[in-house]
This record gives structure tokens, sequence and C-alpha cells, in this order.
């Protein structure tokens, strides 16, 4: 993406100090629950929460998939899932610089 986004592209420091932010914030999150769990009223709630903490794991792990995507694994995204790279020309999806 930096073709795209020339002088305005994230280096790799930025990269991994959102990434680490993303990770600590998804760590409160899990810590929230888990601290929540025994409290629960009957144990049938136990259902439920599993229930949501699926969806909460599964939408985290797309948005891991889509942000690897956007920071150029290219070789993450199916051919359906192209309009994550945001238009570059095919030439510098693959890696390859084009002119």
């Amino acid at each position: 993406m930096p073709t795209l986004m020339q002088e305005f592209a994230n280096g790799w420091l930025s990269k991994a100090i959102t990434s680490s932010i993303m990770t600590l914030i998804c760590a409160i999150n899990l810590y929230f629950v888990v601290s929540y769990l025994p409290s629960l009223p009957h144990p049938a709630y136990f259902g439920l929460v599993a229930l949501l903490g699926a969806a909460y794991l599964g939408l985290i792990a797309y948005l891991v998939w889509t942000c690897f995507i956007a920071h150029g694994a290219t070789r993450l995204a199916h051919s359906s899932h192209h309009h994550f790279l945001y238009g570059l020309p095919e030439e510098e999806q693959k890696g390859e610089p084009s002119g």
C-alpha cells in the first residue's frame, strides 16, 4: 500500500504500536469476560456467554485477517476479497513495481 499512500504510509514502528494496542484491548476484554463468569446467576447463562464469545473471537479473527491484507499480506486475499487492496494495479498487489 505504500505506492498508494506514498509519504503518508505507516512505517513498521507505527504498525507494531497499533497492533500492540489492539492486542492489549482484546486481552482486557477477555479478562473482564473471564472475571465476570463466576458471578453468573445460573449455569444456563454459560451457553449464551460461549455463543457470544465465539462470535466475538470470530469478529476479532476477521479484523486481524483484513488488517494483514491491508498491511500487504496479499497471499491471504481470496479472489473475492481483493477490494481490501484498495484498487492497486495487479502488478503492485503481487509485490512487483509498476512502470
